[in-house]
């Protein structure tokens, strides 16, 4: 019989499979050439507990959520209704004011990511806004139920106790980002999401990660809040993309530095630039009377949008993570 081929390898058979140690892989890890994985599995006791300690920063498609809010929502008589009665709409009459000719509501849509490698499960606690009959995400939180698979650490982790690992001494990794899976179908332990993404569009609203973006600075995150997951070379791996994408020898350096490290290196100067990037909006009449430290990313964004259309100037594309991110507003949050 043909065996498949394995979608992840163990740091030992990976090395094996590319014709060098184990040390080396930590090595190539350190310096930007591959990337490492962890296997990882958190939920709550209950389907639907909490994991706090778990904080997301996930690439919510700002326009794929609009066009499902459309698709099951309809307005009536100044109220937000869901067209379908098993749409996990909760919080239906949490209707509210905030500015004048801005009709907000406030609802819950619970979410599965999943990949080859990874799955997560949770919900985004969203705010939409009526205004000019348009709607638009005004605001939006994630809360995850479970983490399961494979997620990537940072070549910062494997730098910094590189040493250390060789050793095998474990070492406490507290940022991820999620692995790369360009296949079009999803394989493995989660193949059977396949006919649930394939007919369902509540699960297409976050962006899957590709190298592209990763040269941006952009993906998928997660983060632990207080306790750091503690791991030894034998929890670690490497996917059967990346292992494919080295004997192709493209030898990008698409890692996942940005999980621990800003916009800007030092501290300092991020700190200068946040401050500089929100006194540069500030200056535009239309943010005169707004309070630009309690409007979200995704707010913003959409108001700068509207500026421009409005000038006829064109605006570049940029995430709301990103935007997020040159802010410095806290994870998992928009």
């Amino acid at each position: 019989m043909s065996l498949p081929q394995r979608l992840y390898y163990p740091l030992d058979k990976a090395a094996k499979e590319l014709g060098c140690d184990v040390g080396d892989l930590i090595h190539f890890a350190a310096n930007g050439d591959i990337n490492i994985c962890a296997k990882v599995f958190d939920s709550g006791e209950h389907s639907e507990d909490i994991i706090s300690d778990w904080v997301p920063d996930l690439l919510i498609n700002d326009t794929k959520l609009i066009s499902l809010i459309r698709k099951h929502y309809i307005i009536k008589d100044e109220q937000f209704i869901a067209t379908e009665e098993d749409f996990f709409l909760y919080n239906r009459h949490d209707l509210f004011e905030v500015e004048k000719g801005t009709l907000l509501y406030k609802d819950d849509i619970v979410f599965h990511y999943v990949n080859s490698y990874v799955k997560l499960f949770g919900n985004v606690h969203f705010t939409i806004c009526k205004e000019d009959d348009e709607y638009s995400l005004f605001d939006y939180k994630i809360d995850l139920y479970e983490v399961a698979g494979l997620i990537q650490l940072s070549k910062f982790d494997f730098f910094y106790n590189e040493g250390d690992l060789i050793l095998g001494y474990d070492i406490n990794v507290k940022n991820f980002c999620l692995p790369i899976d360009d296949n079009e179908k999803i394989t493995g332990c989660f193949s059977g999401f396949n006919n649930d993404f394939d007919d369902n569009d509540k699960y297409s609203f976050i962006d899957r990660d590709k190298y592209f973006m990763r040269e941006e600075s952009v993906s998928n995150r997660l983060s632990k809040k207080n306790e750091p997951v503690r791991l030894s070379i034998n929890d670690m791996y490497l996917t059967s993309h990346e292992i494919d994408r080295i004997k192709n020898n493209e030898n990008k350096k698409m890692t996942s530095s940005a999980v621990n490290i800003d916009v800007f290196d030092n501290p300092k100067s991020r700190a200068t630039g946040e401050k500089f990037i929100k006194y540069l909006i500030s200056l535009l009449p239309e943010f005169t009377e707004k309070d630009i430290e309690s409007l979200s990313p995704t707010r913003i964004k959409l108001i700068l949008e509207k500026i421009a259309a409005k000038r006829n100037v064109d605006i570049c594309d940029i995430h709301s993570q990103t935007l997020a991110r040159y802010l410095g507003h806290e994870s998992g949050k928009r």
